[in-house]
């Protein structure tokens, strides 16, 4: 339990100080985290976990008085600087982390109480998952207007499904490879 909280403190810490670092995400460094193999995984997504709300808590900092947001933060960007050349900046960095705490709470008590009904909504839909990918991908790719369009859009999807079967029947393949692999396609 101990090792939870000392995990969760090195977190928050960190977080802090790359969340002070304009443009500095936690994407940037997840790479990075993910080759501390020596810790148990459980311990590592308390870590990241800890590290990612108090990077994006921390970041309003920056966004705020220097005007520099990472990709987390861009939204308050404008309101945040024209409250700070109004003379209000605290007033405006105190509306975004009181913000940021009640999404917190808020979706804190979400997952408690709705928790039971996912789990049952996913066991129930496990099988249809498959079919249910298959159709939103074929719609989105036909709701290109333009021939040349559909035609790039069909070539990434069964890019991106080759890229899925390579990875899923590599020699390296394990528990851990999907995630570094998709972090990729959707890290800054």
């Amino acid at each position: 339990m101990i090792e939870y909280l000392i995990a969760i403190l090195a977190g928050s810490f960190f977080g802090i100080f790359i969340g002070l670092l304009p443009g500095m995400s936690i994407n940037n460094l997840l790479p990075l985290f993910l080759t501390f193999t020596f810790f148990k995984p459980e311990i590592l997504a308390a870590f990241i976990a800890s590290v990612s709300v108090s990077q994006l808590l921390a970041g309003f900092f920056p966004s705020i008085f220097l005007g520099a947001p990472s990709s987390e933060t861009s939204i308050s960007v404008l309101p945040g600087h024209k409250l700070l050349l109004e003379g209000k900046g605290y007033e405006a960095l105190k509306l975004c982390l009181m913000g940021a705490l009640f999404s917190i709470i808020f979706s804190m008590i979400l997952v408690v109480t709705l928790s039971s009904f996912f789990k049952d909504f996913y066991y129930a839909t496990r099988p249809y998952v498959f079919y249910l990918i298959f159709l939103v991908s074929i719609f989105m790719i036909l709701s290109e207007k333009e021939v040349k369009k559909i035609l790039y859009s069909l070539l990434i999807f069964f890019l991106t499904g080759l890229i899925g079967l390579i990875t899923l029947n590599s020699p390296l393949s394990s528990s851990n490879l999907l995630f570094p692999m998709l972090s990729g396609f959707f890290g800054p």
